[in-house]
């Protein structure tokens, strides 16, 4: 599942996910845009934050169809 498709779902930006979570602006937007995959621990994070689950942000989106 992509970070950008569950942010906008949520209405979240990447900014407020940055300083809710802790984790680099710069790198969330790294994840959104699918430069860089989130370590275990930042997926964690995220998944946590998002009430999802940890390890769909390394799902593709094709996979979920």
């Amino acid at each position: 599942m992509k970070l950008n498709n569950i942010l906008k779902t949520k209405g979240i930006t990447i900014q407020k996910l940055s300083e809710q979570t802790g984790i680099n602006y710069h790198t969330l937007q790294k994840y959104s845009c699918e430069v860089r995959e989130p370590s275990v621990k930042n997926a964690k994070i995220l998944g946590k934050f998002l009430k999802i689950d940890w390890w769909l942000l390394f799902e593709n989106d094709d996979e979920n169809k």
